[in-house]
């Protein structure tokens, strides 16, 4: 009687033991066919991303080519690069860099290089889209008691990159909206960091920014509403930083 009690408890833990050893096997292959499902979904994912990014990149491609068709088009999309080519004066190239030679050829006398404590200069595409988004700049600017002007809000005969520099000299900060890589805005923003002038970057986003600059302090809004308090304070920082400019 005792050794078949023994035989049957020897029984029941062999099945037992199987009976683990099964269940343990069996979580094993969901888990590896789990694991190698979302490893498989983190694959195509990426894959997916990586083929969109190309559609993108392929269509600013197929636009900016388009957009450059011909020599009007380059014209219209250059002119400010353009205009500065026209006003390159021949330097001594011994002689140590003056930032006022480049003024004085843009025509800029030295009675206009004084600072306006008070003047914000706003530079973004000439473009009716950033109405909307200069208006609640000029409105932030305002209610921080500081004049803001946008390049082509005053209209200018004659040379408008001179005219767009002269503001730059009087003014005290800069801000510029980076997010189209429009050459003109990043032509004009390379002269304000040359004139060492308190700038304020502000993108809709950052994957449209030049990885180069991405390190640097970029107020990203989505909504015109939140920039209004970025901006506002970023003004009050910028001004505090500086505040005999």
């Amino acid at each position: 009687m005792f050794d078949q009690i023994i035989l049957s408890s020897a029984l029941i833990s062999a099945v037992a033991t199987a009976f683990i050893a099964v269940a343990t096997i069996g979580f094993f292959m969901i888990y590896l066919k789990d694991k190698s499902r979302s490893r498989y979904d983190d694959l195509h994912n990426k894959a997916m991303i990586s083929e969109i990014r190309a559609s993108y990149e392929s269509q600013l491609r197929g636009l900016t080519k388009e957009l450059m068709a011909n020599e009007d088009r380059w014209k219209e999309m250059n002119h400010l690069l353009i205009s500065s080519q026209k006003t390159v004066r021949e330097v001594d190239s011994k002689a140590p860099t003056d930032s006022t030679k480049f003024l004085r050829g843009m025509g800029i006398s030295q009675g206009e290089m004084a600072v306006n404590p008070k003047l914000v200069l706003v530079l973004m595409p000439f473009n009716s889209e950033y109405d909307k988004l200069y208006e609640v700049i000029s409105s932030v600017c305002r209610r921080s008691g500081l004049d803001c002007v946008r390049g082509d809000e005053e209209r200018s005969q004659g040379d408008i990159l001179a005219h767009i520099i002269r503001l730059m000299v009087k003014a005290r900060v800069i801000i510029a909206e980076i997010t189209e890589r429009n050459p003109n805005v990043y032509y004009e923003l390379g002269i304000a960091h040359a004139m060492d002038k308190s700038t304020i970057l502000i993108a809709r986003d950052l994957n449209s920014v030049p990885f180069d600059i991405q390190s640097l302090r970029i107020i990203v809004y989505q909504k015109l509403e939140l920039l209004r308090q970025q901006l506002s304070e970023a003004l009050l920082q910028v001004i505090a930083a500086r505040p005999n400019d």
